[in-house]
């Protein structure tokens, strides 16, 4: 049985996918992305609750 090295080493030059500008602009701080971010999380966990949460048993 011949054993997987854990780590394969690959040789790629790294390229630039965006242009400097075009990496500025996405990394722009958005505070109605982050406030929709939070409220979208606690929209989920309470959606979760509400449906999968064990209701009253008979």
């Amino acid at each position: 049985m011949t054993s997987l090295p854990s780590v394969i080493a690959m040789n790629v030059e790294p390229q630039p996918i965006l242009t400097p500008e075009q990496d500025a602009y996405l990394r722009e701080r958005s505070d109605w992305m982050g406030a929709y971010l939070v409220l979208h999380a606690w929209g989920m966990i309470a959606l979760a609750m509400a449906f999968l949460w064990p209701g009253p048993t008979p």
